[in-house]
């Protein structure tokens, strides 16, 4: 009797066991999905600065050379269409995170990676703004 009750609990603690390390394991692949993902959005939000920074970079050489309205247009409308891309590419990744923190009940570590990563995103995209801001001026004082 007592062989089987002491047969039954190791059954039960390797079973146990065995649940837990899965858990551990599904955390764990989440995890680097979700790092994934984020690392994937801050390329791209990277991405469209740098493009946008040298089609200002070429729109200000350019308007230096051309001084045309049609040109000012042109550059302030790509630049437009970047703001547009880079805040999207922001909301969704907020919206990502929102639904992400919904889904996983989060660690202290991941709560800090993820505010992080979103802080760096809006700060990029400050910059960003700030960059075509004072491109425009140029462009318009020149």
């Amino acid at each position: 009797m007592i062989i089987i009750i002491m047969m039954i609990v190791i059954i039960i603690i390797i079973i146990m066991t065995i649940m837990i390390n899965i858990v551990i394991i599904i955390i764990i692949i989440k995890f680097i999905i979700i790092m994934t993902i984020i690392i994937i959005v801050i390329i791209i939000v990277n991405i469209t600065t740098i493009i946008n920074i040298i089609v200002m970079d070429i729109a200000i050489v350019i308007s230096n050379r051309i001084n045309t309205v049609i040109f000012i247009i042109i550059t302030s409308m790509t630049s437009t269409i970047l703001i547009i891309i880079t805040s999207m590419t922001i909301i969704m990744m907020i919206i990502f995170i929102i639904i992400v923190i919904i889904i996983i009940t989060m660690t202290n570590i991941m709560t800090i990676i993820i505010v992080v990563t979103v802080i760096i995103i809006i700060t990029m995209n400050i910059i960003v703004i700030i960059n075509i801001i004072t491109t425009i001026l140029i462009i318009i004082t020149t």
